[in-house]
């Protein structure tokens, strides 16, 4: 008997060796070195973000065989076949088994199919029939010829069908296990390689118990060949089996959809975006969203860079991005919009770059009429002469206009166009002096790029949304001394009072910030930078109506709070640097400036012409106290003075008395409140201060 196999076999094997020697050198194998897939974006940190399926809606994630669990490689093959090792790319011993079967049967009971074979079908599907099957031999033995078995095993599992319209190991144990097919079980791995033999009938989530009754099978023959023993059998026959159907993954969906549009790649790729703080923001979102939707805003907007690269860490563009009554799948991070106030910095940094002002330079703020416009600030005062710094503070209108005007419009739209905000793309006749003050639409995204030059120490970069790919250079735009100088004065202790409102805050990190909110309130910005992040968010309505009186301030500075907070759990960071650049001036009353050593011009010092001067906090600030801070908090008031001892009172009520450039303490409480400075002779200096609940 075993004589007649043996010449049976030879029989086989002699001609079937020389009709593949001729036909391999016409035939060539299939490229098993990658695979049509789909794709998936992974965070920063590889956590997959969205999984798109591919060209025939089909889930493919290939990954190394490194990857895939140990159980899986020898499950396959032990149930697929068995010799595979061994053989060439087609087994004789099998072929020779399954026609005997089949003879005696007088029908197909069995195939002889290798692992190799097998992927070659998979590769190259043709009709099933006997030339496909020569076919399929000869090309297995060439690709046997062309790479190992690692490589061809790795091939089989990324190709095999898994049920439904899974394709690959990775897909199926994410799918039917909500894991990776590195960290499948002996059970798990014997389930998932019984499936391709019948992924219709097989598949666990539909048809639990034929899967079951195949994993045994896969089992058995497992303990068989020897690669499980009897009590690694019994354990996994009998271990518990969860089929947890895990779906497929859709995190920050308007930056992923940025993402497609932006490359036409596929497989994995890894995003710059940080998944934990996204998850963190989107909460932060929702907890401001029911209040501001009651003060009718109706859409946020939230984007965090990384200062270094200009990394897009964290984007949402809407609460929700199913909402189809506000059109969430809209990304508002995108949408152009006027920034109100939120574009002075950027005008007064090009002026203090040209050196023509610096931070106590004295500016205008008397009535002035341009063109259409009648502007007036926002609290409806006008203060006369002020300092550039109170002015660009207190983001008053007239100084700025006049700014624009000194610069001239075309240079201010250029240097804005620098900061990559390429929605400015009108002539100075159409914004005129007006682009100042929200008379040109930008882009959140865009404007906190800007501002990452300016935290970046004056380079731009683009906002980048791929972690590996090829950065560009920074562009200069402006001088180191400048950029510092705008988040030196945007910055200032003092700010921070006016930002968070109440001591409970003081925990939170130095952060320099600039608020802007459109006419009618329609639109609400807050931004705010530190040496390493950038936080931009914007608030308003999908079609651009008024929302309820919604201001930068009350309505996107506490989001931006909380932001910190998730940031800065600690509430410590440090602070930028001072360049070498930076001279300190002593001024003739006794205050300081900031100059850029050789551009600053000396003669736009600020004159000593007030024998006391109120330098803390700036006149017009708004306080807002917290519902649950109901004693108020303390601020500090300071002035400066040629005499030696100051007098100080709140609404008339004395407070103390200080020397020049000495701290006094005022408690906050709800109101309008006037807090003057005198000195022993009567003269005195007084602002106005508004504390809100």
């Amino acid at each position: 008997m075993k004589k007649r196999i043996k010449l049976a076999t030879l029989t086989l094997v002699i001609p079937l060796s020389i009709i593949a020697t001729v036909a391999i050198q016409r035939l060539q194998a299939p490229d098993i070195t990658s695979y049509e897939q789909g794709t998936t974006l992974l965070d920063r940190n590889d956590v997959p973000l969205r999984i798109m399926l591919d060209r025939k809606e089909q889930d493919k994630r290939p990954v190394d065989l490194q990857d895939i669990s140990p159980w899986v490689q020898a499950a396959i093959v032990s149930v697929e076949d068995q010799r595979f090792l061994r053989h060439p790319g087609i087994d004789p011993l099998a072929i020779i088994r399954a026609i005997g079967q089949n003879l005696r049967s007088r029908r197909r009971i069995s195939g002889a199919s290798t692992i190799s074979t097998q992927v070659i079908r998979l590769s190259e599907p043709r009709p099933r029939t006997w030339r496909t099957k020569a076919i399929e031999t000869i090309k297995a033995l060439q690709l046997e010829r062309d790479h190992d078995k690692i490589a061809i095993l790795e091939a089989h599992l990324n190709l095999a069908p898994f049920g439904g319209n899974l394709i690959g190991i990775e897909a199926a144990a994410r799918w039917y296990f909500d894991k990776s097919a590195a960290d499948l079980t002996l059970t798990e791995a014997a389930l998932l390689a019984g499936l391709p033999q019948s992924p219709t009938r097989l598949r666990p989530d539909r048809n639990l118990e034929n899967a079951r009754t195949r994993m045994h099978h896969v089992l058995e023959r497992m303990k068989i060949d020897g690669i499980i023993d009897a009590q690694q059998h019994q354990a996994a026959t009998h271990a518990p089996l969860q089929v947890q159907t895990g779906a497929r993954p859709f995190a920050a969906p308007h930056f992923t959809d940025m993402v497609m549009q932006q490359t036409s790649r596929t497989g994995k790729i890894r995003t710059t975006l940080d998944a934990p703080l996204q998850y963190a923001i989107q909460n932060i979102a929702a907890q401001h969203e029911s209040t501001l939707r009651s003060q009718k805003a109706d859409r946020i907007a939230i984007v965090i860079l990384q200062v270094k690269d200009s990394a897009v860490l964290s984007l949402l563009g809407s609460y929700d991005y199913f909402d189809s009554e506000t059109q969430g799948m809209v990304n508002a991070s995108r949408s152009r919009r006027s920034p109100g106030s939120a574009l002075k910095p950027l005008i007064y940094a090009l002026a203090i770059d040209q050196g023509s002002v610096t931070p106590a330079t004295m500016l205008d703020d008397r009535p002035a009429g341009y063109r259409d416009i009648n502007p007036a600030n926002f609290d409806g005062h006008f203060r006369g002469n002020v300092s550039l710094r109170d002015a660009l503070i207190l983001s008053l209108n007239i100084p700025a206009l006049k700014m624009v005007e000194h610069i001239g419009v075309q240079r201010v739209i250029d240097n804005l166009q620098a900061f990559g905000l390429h929605t400015i793309e009108q002539s100075a006749d159409h914004y005129g002096t007006g682009i100042a003050i929200g008379g040109a639409e930008v882009r959140l995204l865009d404007l906190v790029a800007a501002y990452a030059a300016i935290a970046r120490g004056g380079t731009y970069l683009p906002p980048r949304l791929l972690a590996d790919t090829t950065q560009p250079s920074p562009r200069p735009i402006l001088s180191e001394e400048a950029a510092y100088i705008v988040t030196d004065i945007m910055g200032g202790t003092e700010r921070s009072y006016d930002l968070f409102g109440h001591i409970a805050d003081a925990t939170l990190p130095r952060a320099a910030w600039k608020t802007g909110t459109s006419s009618a309130y329609r639109d609400a910005w807050t931004v705010a930078w530190t040496p390493d992040h950038v936080i931009g968010v914007w608030i308003g309505n999908t079609d651009g109506s008024p929302t309820q009186q919604r201001t930068g301030a009350n309505a996107a500075a506490p989001v931006v709070a909380d932001i910190l907070r998730q940031l800065y759990p600690q509430g410590k960071q440090g602070w930028f640097t001072k360049p070498d650049g930076i001279r300190v001036v002593d001024l003739p009353d006794g205050g300081r400036d900031l100059h850029i050593a050789g551009i600053s011009s000396s003669t736009q010092q600020r004159k000593a012409t007030d024998p006391v001067r109120i330098t803390q906090p700036a006149d017009g600030t708004r306080y807002r106290m917290s519902p649950n801070n109901v004693t108020g908090s303390s601020i500090p008031l300071k002035a400066e003075s040629t005499k030696d001892t100051l007098y100080w009172f709140a609404n008339g009520t004395p407070l103390g008395t200080t020397r020049p450039e000495q701290t006094i303490h005022w408690q906050l409480r709800p109101g309008t409140h006037t807090i003057t400075c005198s000195t022993a002779c009567g003269q005195e200096s007084s602002i106005t201060l508004i504390v809100e609940t």
